[in-house]
């Protein structure tokens, strides 16, 4: 079967551990690919605001950055603490495939935030052509690229992981 069906379970398909750094620095380098490429089309198409633009949209989309960045440091960690868990019984290998779904998962979950909140920041440019705007998306970007996942950082994570739960 190349396609699961929906019947099927997930654990046909296990994250290999030995990849998803790389999986996940694919995806996330991916979501940097798009928001660059809106922003420089943003900045081509823009050359004055949108008449009557209404001023408040830029500093929504400012204090939007802001949010998402700390929002960034807080969800993906309540939502991978349940997959986290080490269950009775479970051996080591098992546990460590589920701690690389759930890094893969978190990682995503991070940047997919940071990138909404670079979009939002494209639109409010394009509207008001505000500087400001492609300043945040700079630092949204620059928080992106700092925090790129390897698998040298999942393998440390998951170490870390282990010892806590162990």
């Amino acid at each position: 079967m190349i396609f699961p069906s929906p019947s099927s379970p997930q654990s046909q398909f296990p994250m290999k551990p030995e990849q998803v750094g790389r999986n996940a620095m694919i995806v996330v380098g991916a979501l940097m690919f798009g928001l660059i490429n809106f922003t420089a089309i943003a900045i081509f198409i823009s050359d004055e605001p949108v008449k009557n633009a209404p001023l408040f949209l830029k500093y929504l989309g400012v204090a939007g950055a802001a949010l998402m960045i700390a929002m960034r440091f807080v969800i993906p960690g309540i939502v991978t603490a349940a997959a986290t868990r080490q269950t009775e019984g479970q051996t080591p290998e098992a546990f460590r495939q589920q701690l690389a779904g759930a890094y893969q998962a978190k990682t995503i979950i991070g940047a997919a935030l940071l990138e909404g909140a670079g979009f939002f920041n494209g639109v409010a440019y394009i509207v008001t052509v505000s500087l400001l705007n492609i300043g945040a998306i700079a630092i949204l970007l620059s928080i992106m690229a700092v925090t790129l996942p390897s698998q040298t950082q999942f393998e440390n994570w998951a170490d870390q992981i282990q010892r806590d739960t162990l």
